[in-house]
């Protein structure tokens, strides 16, 4: 229901504020960490950094199918 209520781009800045700022467990932004890499790996870090904008992807594209 709330991909198909609000436009996409709200619920992106949403995600980012309840994730990223509010809870602190997910990065808010780039492609990849300068700093402390997630389990010293390169393609996990990218992976963990692609959460959110899959996320997106997922909850918009779900709710036209539903």
């Amino acid at each position: 229901m709330l991909g198909h209520s609000l436009p996409g781009f709200f619920t992106g800045i949403l995600l980012i504020l309840v994730f990223s700022y509010w809870l602190g467990v997910l990065p808010f932004y780039g492609a990849d960490s300068t700093r402390n890499m997630l389990w010293d790996s390169e393609l996990a870090d990218g992976l963990w950094h692609m959460v959110l904008s899959v996320g997106m992807l997922v909850i918009f594209n779900t709710a036209t199918l539903t």
